[in-house]
């Protein structure tokens, strides 16, 4: 061990492992950075997804909403109607076959 300089192998071996590590580091960091991103991008689609669904069932409720207000509005207009002479003389005539006197029935080929 005459001619060899043992501090020079330990100085030589430490830049590299410093350049090692400095580039592991790099490395892990662009990974975490790359997998954060997929969670993020992830995420972004579900919630893109689910409002679609959502404004979907929406739609659909504001349909159900309409088509019940119309039936409800049929069923005031029937429900006012039934007590009066009006509908009792048409009900008496169409499913009862009644007239009122004098009156004939013609009946139609049809």
């Amino acid at each position: 061990m005459a001619g060899e300089r043992p501090d020079i192998e330990k100085t030589s071996s430490r830049p590299r492992r410093r350049a090692r590590a400095s580039r592991l580091g790099w490395i892990a960091g662009a990974v975490a950075t790359l997998a954060f991103l997929a969670v993020v991008v992830g995420l972004f689609v579900n919630q893109n997804q689910q409002m679609a669904r959502i404004a979907e069932s929406t739609a659909e409720a504001n349909t159900n909403y309409a088509a019940a207000l119309d039936r409800n509005q049929t069923a005031h207009k029937t429900l006012e109607s039934i007590g009066s002479d009006t509908y009792i003389e048409q009900i008496a005539r169409d499913k009862l076959g009644m007239v009122k006197p004098g009156e004939r029935i013609v009946e139609t080929g049809n």
